[in-house]
């Protein structure tokens, strides 16, 4: 149990890295408080403890997704636009399929971006 202790803050630290992290830590601290406060009461208790807890952690990892997931508009693009995007959609698949791996790289530069695949930069 000392060692735990010992190692508590690198612990949070690397939960603290990536959102599922922050999440995994929140349901075993609120396990663990749900056991010392709850661990003589009823068994009705008890589940209803489980439930209200459970329902608590749906909801807050709910809204975390939905806060950390990117937003998805689609814009309107005009005809003349869809044409050019088409033909360098079928460009990159075209010379993706060619590629004995099938890859392709996406590369970002500061603002600019580049893709390669079957040895070609698109």
């Amino acid at each position: 149990m000392d060692q735990l202790f010992k190692s508590l803050p690198d612990i949070i630290k690397a939960a603290a890295q990536s959102q599922l992290g922050i999440l995994a830590l929140l349901v075993v601290a609120l396990s663990i408080l749900a056991y010392v406060f709850f661990a003589k009461a009823t068994v009705n208790v008890r589940v209803g403890i489980f439930v209200l807890l459970f329902a608590g952690v749906v909801g807050s990892a709910s809204r975390c997704f939905v806060h950390w997931m990117p937003t998805c508009h689609r814009r309107r693009v005009p005809a003349h636009r869809r044409v050019v995007y088409r033909r360098r959609a079928r460009a990159l698949l075209t010379a993706a399929a060619a590629d004995p791996g099938g890859y392709v790289l996406y590369e970002k530069f500061g603002a600019s971006v580049d893709l390669h695949t079957n040895g070609v930069s698109l």
